[in-house]
């Protein structure tokens, strides 16, 4: 099954202690003789999302210091087996990334979500009595835009208040030999329709989607 995932930075602390191939950030400033070392230094740290390094891809760590690198949040999709159908999972640390992580999910039934680009805007509203109704009435939402519109999506801007969504869909017109489309999703179902978080905090969000 297809997953994917993304980050995206915000202002809180630095954490990370394990690391491998640590180098020196030549832009951070050096200590002073005798002080505390609070050097920012490159390295690969395994289990926490820190900054990526624009010089060499390795992530931003501090040894010491606790006060200057933003914390990760983090974002991700994933299919799940169901019988003849296909699940689309989303998650992320407000229910409006879970929800936008699902569409990506959504996409990526169709095709690669790289291959797509996020040019044109699409906007999209629903209201239903509950967020797992919600999921799948923004999930249809989608389906039909798609299906109507010949075209597929890649970026996803929304926000829930109570149980109305607001947002736009961001793709472009299908092309069938750079997009390869795989199959025509026919719409989200109820089957195992979940909005909830996990056990790290999380917001998840799936469906089951009829292909």
């Amino acid at each position: 099954m297809g997953k994917g995932s993304l980050a995206q930075a915000g202002p809180v602390r630095a954490v990370g202690t394990r690391r491998e191939n640590v180098h020196a950030d030549p832009t951070a400033a050096m200590p002073a003789a005798g002080g505390p070392d609070t050097s920012y230094q490159c390295g690969r740290v395994r289990k926490i999302a820190l900054p990526v390094c624009a010089n060499c891809s390795g992530l931003i760590i501090s040894l010491k210091g606790v006060s200057r690198v933003p914390e990760m949040t983090m974002q991700s999709w994933e299919h799940f087996h169901h019988q003849a159908d296909i699940g689309v999972r989303g998650r992320g640390e407000s229910i409006e990334q879970a929800f936008a992580q699902a569409a990506v999910a959504l996409t990526a039934v169709v095709t690669d979500p790289a291959t797509v680009r996020a040019v044109q805007p699409i906007p999209v509203r629903c209201d239903a009595p509950d967020q797992e109704l919600l999921l799948a009435d923004w999930l249809n939402a989608l389906v039909y835009e798609m299906s109507t519109r010949h075209m597929l999506f890649a970026r996803f801007e929304l926000q829930i208040v109570g149980n109305h969504l607001s947002g736009s869909a961001w793709g472009e017109p299908v092309e069938p030999v750079r997009h390869h489309p795989a199959v025509e999703v026919k719409g989200a179902t109820y089957t195992e329709l979940r909005v909830t978080r996990d056990s790290q905090g999380l917001w998840v969000a799936q469906a089951v989607v009829d292909v």
